[in-house]
């Protein structure tokens, strides 16, 4: 709702030491319009030349914050989205091992959420580029695949022809681009059209923002909100985590890289691994001394039942489901990595590992020039380390850190925590953008947590049983990132939690145990809990024609924001905030 109704709002608490929301009730309206008068609201006349709509930037994945993200729309006309490239699941999968180039699921999945839906031609647009195909086989997929590209598939209905021409010649070009791989035969099953459409629009432009700008003007995403992509590059990226291995047991050790003589062993009937079946590591199996692992590949990281196989095709990951074990050990840190390595996961030796790393240090910094390869690519620079783990060292978006120094609040949101969120979060610049914004220039940082625990907060402790991160443990992993905690070669940080994060947002009633005091003594200056609902088994997936029989019987009830009582609750932090602060200029 317009942020001049979120005086009086009912939907949130503040449960921080020093302050407190007072709240008068009122009923929710169900149409808003976005409000650009908020400074108006505190006697704030705007400054020539400057917007008075808040400048929003919002950090997440391409799932969980789809809930609110078209209903943050209705807080203010300027909101940035920044999402990650580095996601290796799904048909983005299927995409990027014919084609190549960065992942663009989750930019797709963000922009079809923000997109419009005011007449008929819109809603069947979008219905189009949301349409996955047949997961029941590659030879359906593929019949159904023909019949849309050729235009004589249903889904074109209410469509008007330049529409219809503009999307087909995406896909078009899509299909042209996977005939000249005669080498490599691919799989349609489970694909996405907008991924189809979008990796057709990439290849054409040869260029990621290219395509973006032309996808939000087919799905009629509202000026001001955009999307952006964390990192600027035409190359695949691939995602890693170095694991600290705290407890040493076979069945914790669960990997993602299965054995290349039998690619469909332990796959259930959708194509799905079965983790306790996964092979790893290049003879199969961790020696008792590691002390560290390098996970390779996002889908490895938080879903690797979901992991890929040739033969079965792409895997949508179940993020509703338990089927994937806890991380075999504690999140050291989240790196980027060269796509020429082949293991999933392989041991890191760590003996030593400190007074090798100062003894190394200097020399390392002499070496700099023979050990890394520049080479700048539109307005993105990635410097290659040469090192066993192909460590390579993406700058953000130079366009995202732009957004950051005008913007009167950052969101880092739900999602997964390390693949979804701090896989941005920990690319150069960022965390100085962030930590810039403080004393005459402060905006609010606003941490939102999840509602429930998952792969990526849980991890094998020392006594081999389950560890669940708490609320203050996952604010340090967030600002240890924007740190670049253990980067090495001088890129780390030493910026405090308070120059990072703000308010922490917590849901009421979620699964995360939330330690007030710890969290505040961290420098977190205020908490604020809202409302949330309970989301029935199979409630959001049962019209998908994408679900299958293994995800739906995993599938449980489930804790999750009220969307309405998030964005309220965003909302009033935001304005406390911008009351005491002058308009910033606008870069739309």
């Amino acid at each position: 709702m317009p942020l001049d109704n979120f005086l009086g709002s009912g939907t949130a608490r503040d449960v921080s030491a020093s302050s407190s929301f007072h709240h008068q009730q009122h009923q929710h309206q169900h149409q808003h319009e976005p409000s650009t008068l908020l400074p108006h609201l505190y006697g704030i006349p705007p400054a020539p030349g400057t917007s008075t709509a808040p400048s929003v930037v919002v950090f997440s994945g391409g799932s969980a914050f789809n809930s609110v993200a078209s209903q943050m729309q209705t807080l203010t006309t300027r909101i940035t989205h920044i999402l990650p490239v580095s996601d290796d699941g799904g048909s983005t999968a299927e995409i990027v091992r014919v084609l190549g180039g960065p992942a663009v699921g989750d930019i797709r999945s963000r922009c079809l959420r923000l997109s419009d839906e005011s007449d008929a031609e819109s809603r069947a647009v979008k219905r189009l580029l949301a349409h996955r195909l047949s997961s029941d086989s590659s030879t359906v997929a593929r019949a159904e695949w023909y019949s849309i590209v050729e235009g004589d598939h249903d889904l074109w209905t209410d469509v008007s022809d330049p529409y219809k021409h503009t999307i087909r010649a995406f896909l078009v070009h899509f299909q042209a681009n996977i005939l000249r791989h005669s080498s490599e035969k691919f799989n349609f099953r489970n694909g996405s059209v907008g991924n189809f459409f979008f990796a057709g629009a990439r290849i054409f432009f040869r260029s990621l923002e290219a395509a973006i700008f032309m996808f939000s003007r087919v799905a009629r995403i509202p000026d001001g909100s955009e999307v952006l992509p964390a990192i600027l590059t035409e190359d695949r990226i691939t995602l890693g985590a170095e694991i600290d291995l705290l407890h040493h047991h076979p069945d914790h050790l669960h990997g993602a890289r299965e054995d290349e003589h039998h690619p469909n062993r332990d796959r259930d009937r959708d194509g799905r691994l079965n983790p306790k079946g996964a092979i790893f590591a290049h003879d199969n199996t961790v020696p008792a001394q590691a002390k560290r692992l390098l996970i390779r590949g996002q889908n490895a990281i938080s879903h690797p039942s979901a992991v890929a196989c040739p033969r079965a095709g792409p895997v949508r990951a179940d993020k509703d489901g338990d089927q994937d074990p806890p991380l075999p050990g504690i999140v050291r840190r989240i790196l980027y990595l060269s796509s020429e390595a082949t293991s999933s996961l392989y041991p890191v030796d760590v003996d030593n590992a400190k007074d090798r790393e100062q003894q190394q240090q200097q020399q390392q910094e002499q070496q700099e020039q023979q050990q890394f390869m520049t080479y700048t690519e539109r307005g993105g620079r990635v410097v290659v380390v040469g090192s066993q783990s192909g460590e390579v060292r993406p700058h953000a978006n130079p366009r995202a850190l732009e957004r950051l120094e005008c913007a009167d609040a950052i969101v880092y949101g739900m999602g997964s925590l390390y693949t979804s969120i701090i896989a941005s979060l920990v690319l150069d610049g960022i965390g100085e953008a962030i930590a810039a914004r403080n004393g005459t220039t402060e905006c609010e940082k606003i941490l939102v947590l999840n509602a429930s625990h998952d792969r990526e907060t849980s991890y094998i402790g020392r006594d081999g049983n389950v560890v669940n991160m708490k609320a203050s443990e996952i604010v340090q992993a967030v600002c240890s990132a924007l740190n670049r905690r253990h980067a090495g070669n001088g890129r780390a940080l030493s910026f405090s939690v308070g120059d990072y994060v703000t308010t922490l947002v917590v849901p009421r009633g979620g699964g995360i145990e939330v330690d007030r005091e710890q969290v505040l003594a961290l420098g977190v200056k205020r908490m604020v809990e809202v409302d949330t609902v309970v989301v029935k088994k199979n409630a959001s997936s049962s019209s998908s024609s994408s679900s299958s029989s293994s995800s739906s019987s995993n599938a449980k009830d489930k804790v999750v924001y009220a969307p309405d009582a998030l964005v309220d609750a965003i909302g009033e932090v935001i304005a406390k905030k911008v009351s005491t602060m002058v308009p910033t200029p606008s870069l739309n």
